[in-house]
C-alpha cells in the first residue's frame, strides 16, 4: 500500500509539532530537574543530550529500513543505552546538547522528506511515531512546572 502525500505531510507536520512542544516546555524549564518514570532526574541538559543520541540512532534505524535492511534492534535496552548516553555526555553543556539535538531532528526531517512515498508502509509509521512523535511526548509529560 502506498501511502498518500498529504498523509505523509502529516506525520511529518506532527513530528514537528510535538518536537516544537518539547524543545518550549525545556526551554521554559531550562533551570529545573525533570523526573522521569524511572525515577531518575534530568536537566533540560540531559534530555536535549538524550534526544540528540536516540536520534542519531533512530535516524540510522529510519535509513537502514528504507534501503530494505529491515528494521534495525538495539544491541543493548533502552535503559542501557540512555545510560552510556549520559555518562558519555554528562559534561556537554546545555546549549551544545539543545544545539547537537536541533541539528540532527533537522537531519531527522530532512530524512523524512526524501522518502518515496512507495517506501512507506505500517511499519515505517509506527517506527517515525515510536521514535518521534510520541517520544517527544513521553518526554514532555515528563517535566513538571
Amino acid at each position: 500500500m502506498v501511502f498518500k502525500e498529504d498523509k505523509i505531510t502529516n506525520l511529518i507536520m506532527e513530528e514537528q509539532r510535538q518536537w516544537q512542544l518539547l524543545v518550549a516546555a525545556l526551554d521554559a524549564h531550562s533551570g529545573r530537574e525533570h523526573r522521569h518514570t524511572s525515577g531518575q532526574l534530568c536537566s533540560s541538559k540531559d534530555v536535549y543530550a538524550h534526544l540528540a543520541a536516540w536520534l542519531e540512532f533512530a535516524n540510522q534505524k529510519l535509513l537502514n529500513y528504507i534501503r530494505g535492511y529491515g528494521i534495525m534492534n538495539q544491541e543493548t535496552s533502552v535503559d542501557e543505552s540512555t545510560s552510556i548516553w549520559r555518562n558519555r555526555d554528562s559534561q556537554i553543556s546545555l546549549t551544545a546538547a539543545r544545539q547537537k539535538a536541533h541539528q540532527i531532528f533537522a537531519e531527522r526531517i530532512k530524512i523524512l522528506r526524501s522518502i518515496p512515498p512507495e517506501k512507506w508502509d505500517f511499519k515505517l509509521e509506527k517506527l517515525v511515531a515510536c521514535d518521534g512523535a510520541e517520544h517527544y511526548s513521553s518526554h514532555r509529560n515528563y517535566i513538571h512546572a
